[in-house]
């Protein structure tokens, strides 16, 4: 009878350092993740304000890249329509 309640303590104690070592794993992975997501959101940031001075240096550029993909837009949509009309 002994030999049980000390074996049932012993499952307790294992399961309880189980829970402790997984509830820590698992903050040690959410903040992994919380500073790749900020670093993922500087390297995005750092790369908006590359290509806003490369269009402020180069407006042609910009206006022309527009310009091509509203034609294409434009082309596309109409080839989509008339085969469905």
């Amino acid at each position: 009878m002994n030999d049980s309640k000390s074996t049932e303590e012993e499952l307790k104690d294992a399961l309880k350092q189980e829970k402790k070592n997984m509830e820590d794993k698992y903050t040690q992975i959410l903040r992994s993740l919380d500073s790749e997501k900020d670093k993922i959101k500087n390297e995005i940031r750092r790369e908006f304000r590359t290509a806003r001075r490369y269009v402020r240096a180069n407006p042609e550029i910009g206006v022309g890249t527009a310009f091509a993909s509203g034609i294409l837009a434009g082309v596309l949509i109409s080839v989509l329509f008339s085969k469905k009309g």
